[in-house]
């Protein structure tokens, strides 16, 4: 049996696609929050910059985008 290779580069969504995705999830992010629970996590984020209001935590598009920088580009 033969195995070909092919070079393939396939996008499912463009860049203006992941661009609104990101700004959404940062309207979210910033204006909704999450809810979240356990008071160490509470604490925890809180010293990053998340701002706490009872069991909701809103993130500042600045905390966002300092976690984005500490993760690997690539898996």
């Amino acid at each position: 049996m033969t195995t070909v290779k092919r070079n393939i580069n396939f996008s499912v969504l463009n860049q203006e696609k992941i661009d609104m995705i990101h700004e959404k999830s940062m309207y979210l992010l910033e204006n909704v929050g999450m809810k979240m629970t356990g008071d160490r996590t509470l604490e925890k984020l809180k010293e990053k910059g998340a701002i706490i209001e009872g069991d909701i935590v809103k993130f500042p598009r600045s905390v966002v985008e300092e976690a984005l920088r500490t993760v690997p580009k690539e898996v």
